[in-house]
């Protein structure tokens, strides 16, 4: 599925449907040199759990509180055999929608660049191939936003749409929560334990 991460300190890396690697652009790397300085390990995440999941939402929602948005409430929904967690009610002006729907990939994108991310090798090109499609499959609805059309099994997304989504993710929204980092982790924690967080309350933790 798609393009995707990184390999920190040095190049990032697009693993794309043809299993071909290629070094993305000067400023993605520019970013990535300067993200991997911005991190103390304190703990690790296991991916597809609930706490990734929060971040992801976490990641929208902080977008769209950064960018003079509001938010009515963060909730796991309860009986979802998969445990999707959804951002209600991210209300932004139309020209701010694209970075707000490319905030739960950023949030995954900024922990896995991190090292948060447990049993991710980053200098492993068959980790990195997994763990990209698995980022990319998360957005899938996003990336749809994202580009402002419906994709289908005989109409996938191009590769273009791929770059341009994963090059405004990492360039313009990443940024984003070296400003808040630290208290979305609280939120992160409130959420998983009350499995809900109202968006005033959001708010008034960031």
């Amino acid at each position: 599925m798609g393009s995707y991460f990184a390999q920190c300190k040095t190049t990032f890396y697009c693993y794309d449907q043809n299993s071909v690697w290629a070094a993305a652009d000067a400023g993605v790397r520019r970013h990535i040199d300067y993200t991997c300085l911005m991190f103390e390990r304190d703990y690790m995440i296991i991916m597809d759990s609930d706490e990734l999941k929060a971040w992801h939402e976490v990641g929208h929602a902080t977008v769209c509180l950064h960018l003079g948005g509001d938010l009515d409430r963060i909730e796991f929904l309860e009986g979802n055999s998969q445990g999707f967690a959804v951002a209600r009610g991210c209300y932004v002006m139309p020209d701010k929608e694209r970075s707000v729907a490319c905030g739960g990939f950023a949030a995954e994108f900024y922990l896995l660049q991190a090292g948060d991310i447990d049993g991710v090798d980053l200098n492993d090109p068959k980790d990195v191939a997994e763990v990209s499609a698995r980022v990319f499959s998360n957005a899938w609805k996003d990336h749809q936003d994202f580009i402002g059309r419906t994709v289908t099994e005989d109409n996938d997304f191009t590769k273009e749409e791929k770059e341009e989504f994963m090059n405004y993710a990492i360039i313009r929204v990443a940024p984003i929560f070296d400003l808040y980092f630290s208290r979305m982790k609280l939120v992160v924690s409130e959420l998983l334990a009350a499995r809900s967080i109202e968006g005033l309350r959001m708010r008034e933790l960031l």
